[in-house]
């Protein structure tokens, strides 16, 4: 687990040099790159952050924490009355949507 942790935390890091500080970092990026990036590393936190049941994985989240830079959180992004529809990774220069 802490060598995905270590891949989130590289991507997102290559992803958000390309970004405004806080910009929020989605999947509608300008070249093939950043989008094969995107997918694979929402692919990753969609396995890792969100369990079998489609809820967020809270105990995972936490563990992330323990290994991100300063500054990196997870929260809810979009949500409805049943929870979380989307999440993002708040890092600080910008923000990653995944979900």
């Amino acid at each position: 687990m802490e060598k995905d942790f270590q891949k989130i935390i590289e991507t997102i890091s290559a992803l958000e040099k390309t970004f405004e500080p806080n910009e929020y970092i989605r999947g509608e990026h300008n070249s093939d790159e950043e989008r094969e990036l995107y997918d694979m590393i929402g692919g990753i936190c969609n396995v890792l952050f969100i369990t079998d049941e489609g809820r967020p994985n809270h105990e995972t989240m936490n563990n992330f924490s323990e290994y991100a830079p300063e500054g990196w959180h997870i929260g809810p992004g979009e949500t409805d009355s049943f929870g979380w529809l989307t999440a993002i990774i708040h890092t600080p220069h910008g923000r990653f949507v995944y979900g």
